[in-house]
């Protein structure tokens, strides 16, 4: 696969390489968009009818506080460590799941690295398919939540559900050169083995990908602004 610098994820390396860099497990953030003004100009030159008092913004503010935590990162050589028991369950029976998955498949999934698309990007698929798949692990600690994807009978139905169950594999197959990505979510809690994993290949989204570099490109010239902004103080 492309531009491949295998670091094993969670390790120190790994959240070090992460600083500063947007990542495919949050880029759903910046597909946040929002609403600002119109200027005195904009409102004088509404058509007849039009009442229109504010456009739409690329970026809302979820997606500027994102750029934010970025740029803090950079500053102070840090992140805030998001930590849960639900993230530390997922962690936890993420191998178990990517198991399940090759007894499923009878596949021969690979361990997977942090992959860059440059200074500002990355993203770490959790295992490979060979030259052209990649998986995405979900195991929710809330049992509904694995239900409520286990019954998405398509892609478009597991998106409505969760933006970024769609956004985080396209972010991944975009700096890994993937075709397809296996969303696999699992939880070996059901009784009944056939309810335990749940598995939807996601094929590689070229029309979103372009909206994604867009966006990174747009994420970086508002980091530069912000940066010079800071230098000016």
């Amino acid at each position: 696969m492309n531009g491949k610098s295998f670091i094993e994820p969670h390790t120190q390396q790994w959240k070090e390489v992460r600083l500063g860099r947007f990542t495919s497990s949050e880029i759903h953030k910046l597909f946040q968009g929002g609403k600002r003004s119109l200027t005195p100009e904009e409102l004088k030159g509404r058509e007849k009818g039009d009442l229109r008092r504010t456009a739409d913004t690329l970026f809302g503010e979820g997606a500027l506080t994102y750029i934010k935590v970025k740029i803090a990162e950079i500053l102070t050589g840090e992140a805030k460590e998001a930590t849960s028991t639900s993230m530390d369950w997922g962690l936890s029976l993420e191998a178990d799941a990517i198991q399940c998955y090759a007894k499923n498949k009878n596949a021969k999934p690979e361990l997977s690295g942090f992959y860059t698309f440059n200074s500002i990007y990355g993203g770490s698929p959790d295992a490979e398919i060979g030259n052209d798949g990649i998986l995405e692990v979900k195991c929710p600690f809330a049992s509904e939540n694995h239900i409520s994807i286990m019954l998405c009978k398509s892609v478009e139905e597991l998106r409505n559900f969760n933006e970024a169950y769609y956004t985080q594999p396209q972010g991944n197959m975009f700096v890994t050169g993937a075709k397809w990505c296996d969303f696999i979510s699992y939880d070996p809690r059901c009784k009944n083995e056939k309810f335990r994993i749940k598995i939807i290949r996601i094929d590689r989204d070229e029309n979103l990908i372009k909206d994604m570099v867009f966006r990174l490109e747009k994420a970086a010239d508002i980091m530069n602004d912000y940066f010079n902004d800071l230098i000016e103080i």
